[in-house]
């Protein structure tokens, strides 16, 4: 079977967030078979200040003339594009057409709700540049059913949730017989919704709940650094214990009963963190936003829609667990469960997504 080289074309760590993680996994996954061609425009830490934006100009200027060069030189059969959520897709727009000019089979891997939520002219634009022939790749039914109601251009979807990205982490998983500690793990942001964690931290231990709040996480900048360390002051059954990766990581989802995703970012597409609780058989409370509504049910957590309180529902049913231990039980055994159901279906379409790429469509 012929072999045609793959260009990636997107952010890959670092810094490390749901998008550059599923970027590199691919990259891995097609380096297990061919050496892929890799475009990198990420700029290297969180911050969001005009000197980095200004600086991402020049890096994606240098990355449209490093595709082009490979395009010229034939050394690409696919190319596969990870998408921005929001101004980023001009710059999409602009790969996916040098792609199409050069009749490349392309694929385009949606990471957010931003243009979902809401149409974007922007947005129509890139996908009918892309054309017809584009292959997009979404993380869940709801996000493919979004995605063909608002730009019918679409044509080609495959439904692969991140999932798929995540380690394994092969050590036994601890049963959990009560409910004693409570996580949040994200980029420490007012938008991923640390404001709320603490707030149910807070009022945890007004109603004398005996529960530890446990937060995990680089802040995204000095001034939400200080405003949480500043909150974090008042409060005695929260610590916070700073970045985890990796082995640290999985220590910290074990030291967990409860894991919490108050995000308020409303183009939230799936929350990889909530898989990585799950895979650990920690129950996830979070907002319903994009995918989250189809992962969590009161099965293996609770969510909430995004005009309730977070932080009274919370509190209630943590109030639940910590009475009635055997529900709690119940709960994190199906999470487990769903976890190792859901990835085994969906690593499969990964690798065959994949083949697909080095080997072009064989159906």
């Amino acid at each position: 079977m012929k072999r045609s080289q793959v260009c990636l074309v997107g952010m890959f760590p670092p810094p490390l967030h749901g998008m550059s993680l599923i970027n590199e996994y691919v990259k891995n996954c097609i380096s297990a078979s061919a050496s892929p061609l890799v475009i990198d425009f990420s700029p290297r830490n969180l911050d969001r200040s005009f000197k980095v934006r200004f600086g991402k100009i020049f890096r994606v200027i240098r990355c449209f003339f490093q595709l082009l060069s490979y395009l010229i030189a034939g050394r690409v059969g696919s190319v596969y594009l990870g998408l921005s959520g929001g101004n980023g897709q001009s710059y999409d727009a602009v790969f996916a057409g040098i792609s199409r000019v050069f009749g490349r089979n392309l694929y385009l891997h949606h990471h957010s709700y931003q243009y979902l939520n809401h149409f974007r002219w922007l947005t129509k634009l890139l996908f009918a540049i892309a054309g017809k022939e584009a292959v997009h790749i979404v993380a869940c039914d709801k996000m493919a059913c979004d995605l063909k109601q608002l730009y019918p251009v679409v044509n080609k979807i495959r439904i692969i949730s991140g999932i798929a990205a995540l380690e394994v982490w092969n050590s036994e998983v601890r049963h959990r017989d009560r409910i004693q500690s409570i996580g949040f793990l994200s980029n420490i942001s007012i938008e991923k919704g640390i404001m709320e964690f603490l707030d149910v931290a807070d009022h945890a231990d007004q109603a004398q709940l005996p529960l530890q709040f446990l937060i995990a996480g680089p802040f995204q900048d000095e001034d939400v650094k200080y405003l949480i360390e500043k909150r974090m002051s008042t409060l005695s059954n929260v610590t916070c214990i700073g970045a985890v990766y990796g082995s640290n990581k999985q220590a910290f989802f074990d030291s967990i009963d409860v894991f919490l995703f108050p995000t308020r970012y409303a183009n939230e597409s799936e929350g990889l963190v909530i898989h990585e609780a799950m895979s650990r058989g920690v129950p996830v409370i979070a907002y319903s936003r994009g995918c989250i509504e189809q992962i969590i049910s009161d099965q293996v957590g609770l969510r909430f829609a995004p005009e309730e309180d977070f932080v009274v529902g919370t509190v209630e049913k943590l109030k639940k667990w910590v009475i009635n231990p055997e529900t709690f039980q119940i709960v994190s055994q199906t999470a487990l469960l769903q976890f190792n159901e859901t990835r085994s279906l969906h690593a499969k379409e990964m690798e065959a997504l994949c083949a697909e790429l080095i080997y072009g469509n064989t159906k």
